[in-house]
């Protein structure tokens, strides 16, 4: 499961899920830390950026980890997108994984500081693209708010649907979401068990290295398909 963002905290094992909810947003430069998240109403995410949002459940170790991967390559390359993550089981306030950070941390991303959210309709309804680990996942989402359902997909989808349409190449985050929802033929979902990251929770480090592997690669290539333009 998984856990929130910004906010040192030492690590002392496995951690629980729970925790009490708190605001956030995150824009992120390079050296990577998560910090204390901006923005003033509890569970909303900023609008003075476009938004994208990771979802699994506990917000503790998929989502934690993808949303510091990439901030940190969109800050590599002068990105003003923001960069956010939530749980679907998560309460708030509990840290990401020990075995998440310090994988992260190999590979020069800080993630102490992050504490988990419980996602929300008001956070799904305000960000314009949606990536989700699991299709239970983008069903939690489509739950909140139907309408929503248009710009929510998993993990694999989104890059492989990107290849096909291409980069958005300096345009607005939203209108090349519609471009990846066409691709898809409209459905919600291709439904692909491929397209989906499971849950490391409890696992040994191998299954975080792994993990990571994974939402490096798919991070990279977000990166270079919403890179500004130029």
């Amino acid at each position: 499961m998984e856990g929130r963002r910004h906010q040192r905290t030492r690590q002392r094992g496995p951690q629980r899920r729970g925790g009490q909810p708190q605001s956030a947003c995150r824009r992120t430069a390079v050296p990577v830390r998560i910090g204390p998240r901006c923005g003033r109403g509890q569970h909303r995410l900023s609008r003075r950026r476009a938004v994208i949002l990771f979802v699994c459940t506990g917000n503790i170790c998929r989502s934690a980890m993808a949303e510091g991967l990439l901030a940190a390559g969109l800050g590599r390359v002068g990105s003003e997108l923001l960069v956010a993550s939530a749980g679907t089981a998560g309460d708030g306030a509990a840290p990401a994984t020990e075995h998440a950070v310090s994988v992260l941390a190999d590979r020069g991303v800080d993630i102490s500081t992050h504490r988990s959210r419980g996602l929300s309709a008001a956070m799904v309804g305000e960000a314009d693209l949606i990536v989700a680990m699991t299709r239970v996942h983008v069903s939690a989402v489509a739950a909140l708010d139907q309408a929503t359902r248009s710009r929510t997909f998993l993990v694999g989808e989104v890059v492989r649907l990107g290849g096909i349409i291409g980069a958005a190449a300096g345009t607005p985050l939203r209108d090349w979401v519609v471009r990846l929802d066409a691709a898809r033929g409209g459905h919600m979902t291709t439904g692909r068990l491929a397209d989906e990251i499971p849950d490391p929770y409890g696992q040994a480090r191998a299954a975080y290295e792994d993990l990571a592997d994974r939402l490096t690669g798919t991070c990279e290539a977000l990166t270079r398909m919403l890179e500004p333009a130029g």
